[in-house]
């Protein structure tokens, strides 16, 4: 159910998809294993403008969820990059969520595809 381990938290996936154009939400589920309450946070230095990030605090033992913003209408980003989370006392490659964004050309192509 939680099958990736960052430092004190597990998490359900650390990959996030997105479609170019298209304005989106997508949520991070995870669980604080830290001993104590936690609010994550990203690297802001490194988060694209067309990104988002937000975490409410999440006590001991509690799930929360990270919530992640694509907004087109910014300026873009490269195809993939990383959102680096802090707080858990791991390096930067080892703390990170990777945001994808697919061309919709691209999404609607691999769709025509399944069914052919």
């Amino acid at each position: 159910m939680w099958p990736i381990q960052m430092g004190g938290i597990r998490l359900r996936n650390t990959e996030v998809t997105f479609t170019s154009g298209k304005k989106a939400v997508e949520t991070v589920s995870f669980i604080n294993l830290t001993g104590k309450t936690l609010k994550l946070e990203c690297e802001a230095m490194f988060l694209p403008q067309c990104l988002t990030f937000s975490s409410e605090p999440v006590a001991n033992g509690a799930e929360g969820v990270m919530t992640i913003t694509y907004d087109p209408s910014q300026p873009a980003l490269r195809e993939k990059t990383s959102i680096i989370l802090k707080g858990l006392g791991l390096p930067p490659s080892k703390s990170s969520i990777t945001i994808t964004v697919i061309s919709s050309d691209l999404q609607t192509k691999n769709k025509n595809q399944q069914y052919e």
